[in-house]
């Protein structure tokens, strides 16, 4: 059985079947705690998607790559 934290985090990173989304989404609505935690996974899951993507954009071109070869 997962435990608050980790369906928070699989809610926010939207990988929960739909039932489980459901009770964490019902549960939202009440619990502050749950809600600051989802908003903070969401968050840092943004930041880093940004990182990740942009260090990818970072590097040679291919014709770069060609005229170094």
């Amino acid at each position: 059985m997962k435990t608050n934290e980790e369906k928070w985090t699989a809610y926010a990173l939207n990988e929960l079947p739909d039932d489980e989304r459901r009770a964490v989404e019902a549960e939202l609505e009440t619990n502050p705690e749950a809600r600051k935690a989802v908003e903070a996974t969401r968050a840092l899951a943004e930041q880093l998607t940004e990182h990740y993507t942009a260090e990818e954009q970072i590097g040679l071109t291919d014709e770069q790559r060609e005229t170094i070869y």
